[in-house]
């Protein structure tokens, strides 16, 4: 009887793993296929340029937006298709863009060139351009969320995107003419308040848009 237990316990055991190598047979798992390609864009922020910064000699430039791939690494050069979603809103404002972007031989990421214009319409407003993603022979659209970009152009100040509620607390509302003081104090649009508001890089910060605007314009920074 000993035997016979023992003996049914390896049948059952050796059932078991014929079903599950056959569970894990390749032919009901989903494989990655060679020929499968996608591309998005590295992130879901809008791609903001503004001319205000630059002197009055530049009239247009180009800027390169990040696309990432998720691909078998080819040893030839393969195409991905950009395509308008929502063009731009004044028939005045100009941009420039690559509807096929070259993904270099060997290569894992690709940069899509985006050409501005510094159109005088510019001057009082900001205006947007969206481009998707689309098919090609070698590429299909990504990640959802992130087969379209937000490209703004503009010639006036734009405001960043770390000028949130806490600097709003600190400095006031933004505007034009706060974003023109923080330029001419600091030479930059980048964040130079660091992690908080309330430590001694944001304090020394405000302190000198203080000065600035006193000397200027006759208030603090907050009531401009």
């Amino acid at each position: 009887m000993i035997h016979k237990k023992y003996r049914l316990c390896a049948e059952v055991l050796i059932l078991c793993l014929v079903m599950t190598l056959g569970a894990c047979s390749t032919d009901t798992i989903d494989t990655w296929a060679d020929s499968t390609a996608l591309a998005w864009f590295e992130d879901s922020d809008p791609f903001n340029y503004s001319f205000v910064t630059e002197s009055s000699q530049t009239t247009q430039t180009s800027q390169s937006v990040a696309i990432q791939l998720a691909t078998p690494v080819k040893n030839y050069a393969r195409t991905i298709n950009i395509e308008v979603a929502r063009p731009l809103k004044n028939s005045q404002s100009k941009v420039d863009f690559e509807q096929t972007v070259k993904v270099e031989a060997g290569a894992s990421a690709a940069q899509l060139q985006v050409t501005f214009y510094r159109t005088p319409n510019l001057k009082n407003e900001i205006d947007t351009l969206v481009l998707r993603i689309a098919p090609s022979a070698d590429f299909q659209p990504g990640i959802e969320g992130l087969t379209e970009k937000v490209i703004v152009v503009t010639d006036t100040f734009i405001r960043p995107q770390w000028w949130d509620s806490s600097v709003t607390s600190n400095l006031g509302d933004c505007n034009q003419l706060k974003l023109s003081v923080y330029y001419a104090v600091f030479g930059t649009m980048d964040n130079v308040f660091g992690e908080t508001m309330w430590g001694n890089d944001a304090q020394v910060a405000i302190f000198r848009l203080n000065e600035y605007a006193k000397e200027h314009y006759g208030v603090q920074y907050y009531y401009l």
